[in-house]
């Protein structure tokens, strides 16, 4: 298989195929593809929770398809929705949403597409690898994490916070104009006290 990014980066980096198991959630998330402008993520879920993956959050630049392939999913963009086979949920950037989740008795299947004119592969790179590394992590410590699945250390999660804000990524429960102070005031400090990143995914 290619690597996800470019050879320059490095060999330790995600790529196609890696995958890991949310276990709060049993979801299943695996790399498919991953450019300069992009990617792609497939998701697989056999079990119905209703606690979403990822929290509401909202992108500068960021557009994601959502590609419904097998059962239905529930998500949030101007309200609660759900989506079965076969659809395709379009969120543009700048507007608040949550991811679908599975829904409903059947297994659920989806691919993620993520197209983006202004971001680069290290800030791809970035993304997913301090996501997949949030995951792995509350899979070994749920207590240090809150029911959003944030980290309760508040380095961790303004260490976080600075390199998703660095790729346009932001909590919509906050104004992105204070992320984007907060990460270059506090989020700075954070980062050089704790890497967001494990090393198994840079």
């Amino acid at each position: 298989m290619p690597p996800v990014f470019g050879k320059d980066m490095g060999d330790d980096m995600p790529k196609i195929g890696d995958s890991i198991v949310i276990e709060l959630t049993g979801t299943t998330i695996t790399i498919q593809d991953v450019n300069a402008t992009g990617g792609k993520l497939l998701w697989e879920s056999d079990q119905v929770t209703g606690i979403p993956e990822v929290p509401k959050h909202v992108h500068d630049s960021w557009q994601e398809s959502f590609e419904i392939v097998k059962g239905s999913g529930r998500y949030f963009l101007n309200g609660w929705h759900t989506a079965k086979a076969g659809d395709v949920i379009q969120m543009p950037a700048k507007m608040p949403h949550v991811h679908p989740m599975a829904e409903g008795e059947t297994p659920f299947e989806m691919i993620q597409t993520i197209q983006t004119a202004k971001t680069d592969e290290k800030q791809i790179m970035d993304t997913i690898g301090v996501l997949f590394s949030l995951f792995e992590r509350r899979n070994h410590a749920p207590q240090k994490f809150d029911k959003l699945g944030f980290p309760k250390n508040p380095i961790h999660f303004a260490a976080a916070g600075k390199l998703l804000g660095d790729a346009g990524g932001f909590d919509a429960r906050f104004p992105v104009w204070a992320q984007k102070l907060g990460g270059q005031t506090f989020g700075r400090l954070a980062l050089m006290l704790h890497d967001p990143v494990a090393p198994k995914w840079k």
